[in-house]
């Protein structure tokens, strides 16, 4: 609870803002977990998808600018790698953490759309 100051008391809503990031010990780059509960009886947490034992682990800070800027810089990186061509189709996944954390807000489509073009 140090960790999280004020939003301690928010508990357990206030885990979206805080995702954790879990690498194996062979270094890779690891995945993003976001908590969907607290188990205060057991002291454990639940997470949306896996976190295998021996991980790694470090919270994360939420960051409306970042999430932004990571999927803009993730559609300037598909676009060099297709030659600077504009694709017919892009997918963009999200998930349910980002959605509760950006809202409504569409900075994020806008930026993408921005570099990959539209029809």
């Amino acid at each position: 609870m140090k960790y999280l100051g004020e939003d301690a008391r928010d508990l357990p809503a206030a885990t979206l803002l805080f995702p954790l990031h879990v690498r194996s010990k062979s270094g890779d780059n690891g995945v993003v977990r976001t908590i969907l509960s607290i188990d205060e009886n057991e002291h454990s947490m639940i997470f949306a998808g896996d976190v295998p034992e021996g991980s790694y682990a470090q919270f994360m800070e939420a960051n409306f600018d970042r999430l932004i800027d990571g999927a803009v810089g993730a559609a300037r990186t598909s676009y060099q790698a297709l030659s600077s061509v504009a694709p017919d189709l892009a997918i963009l996944i999200s998930c349910v953490g980002r959605k509760l954390i950006l809202k409504q807000r569409i900075e994020e489509v806008e930026g993408v759309r921005d570099i990959l073009g539209t029809y």
